[in-house]
């Protein structure tokens, strides 16, 4: 199997605990995921084994996973794969982890995004980019 990482950062104002509920509940992911799509829906339940989706029906698009490792305020760990995407082993899924880490009056995001497919994978840079730039507006 080959895998590649893609890691993008960014810096936000907002506090950790802001940033994490960002990470974390359906209202938090909703003002930076895709705010662009207004039809998305956001389901999440982050803590170990929970699982969240998010989809927009308009675009035909869609994401889903399961938390493998959720250690408040600082690290999550999921698994990820497109709604359209076959349905793949668990050893085959993307993997995305991501560490947020309180710098001055804000917090320093990384995602670090090991595509196991590498379908696209520029489009998982830009993407990921696109939507920290998004998470970077947050106060």
């Amino acid at each position: 199997m080959v895998e590649e990482t893609v890691t993008v950062s960014c810096w936000t104002r907002a506090c950790l605990d802001r940033t994490w509920d960002a990470w974390t509940t359906a209202a938090g992911l909703q003002q930076w995921w895709w705010p662009h799509l207004p039809d998305t829906t956001y389901e999440i339940d982050a803590r170990d084994g929970g699982r969240y989706a998010v989809a927009s029906a308009v675009a035909r698009v869609g994401a889903r996973g399961r938390f493998l490792q959720v250690d408040r305020p600082h690290r999550l760990v999921m698994t990820w794969r497109w709604d359209d995407d076959e349905p793949l082993p668990h050893t085959q899924e993307d993997l995305v982890e991501a560490t947020l880490v309180a710098r001055g009056e804000g917090t320093l995001v990384t995602v670090q995004h090991t595509i196991r497919s590498l379908k696209g994978l520029a489009g998982y840079s830009r993407g990921w980019d696109r939507a920290l730039d998004r998470l970077a507006q947050l106060r």
